[in-house]
């Protein structure tokens, strides 16, 4: 699974913008792009949140505060999320209410693969 099919989960709750830069590295001209996200209908909407991709193959939490987060096994096994199981190929958005953020979400991947997108 890619970057665009985990963010299609969370889609819905953002906007997505990028700035282009060009950043020089020795004699080379680098142009870099980096991701702004902003809430949707909410009061904060002008505001900024922070975005945060990792791939894990063991034991973790996601910790309190999250607005959005989208989990997707790209591994062969079922990975356990929160206490159930999430099968190998499949993908799960969880989104707070406007104005909320989540509570902490134990997983699993030990024998597989998560990707996890936050936004804070």
């Amino acid at each position: 699974m890619d970057f665009y099919t985990i963010l299609n989960g969370i889609r819905q709750t953002l906007r997505m913008a990028a700035v282009k830069t060009t950043e020089t590295d020795g004699d080379a001209e680098v142009e870099v792009i980096t991701p702004v996200i902003r809430l949707a209908g909410t009061e904060a909407e002008n505001g900024v949140a922070t975005f945060t991709l990792k791939t894990v193959t063991g034991p973790g939490v996601v910790p309190v505060g999250c607005r959005s987060v989208a989990f997707a096994n790209s591994g062969t096994a079922d990975a356990v999320l929160a206490g159930g199981m999430i099968p190998a190929g499949v993908s799960i958005p969880v989104a707070a209410p406007v104005g909320a953020t989540l509570a902490s979400v134990p997983y699993d991947a030990t024998g597989t693969t998560l990707m996890i997108a936050e936004v804070r």
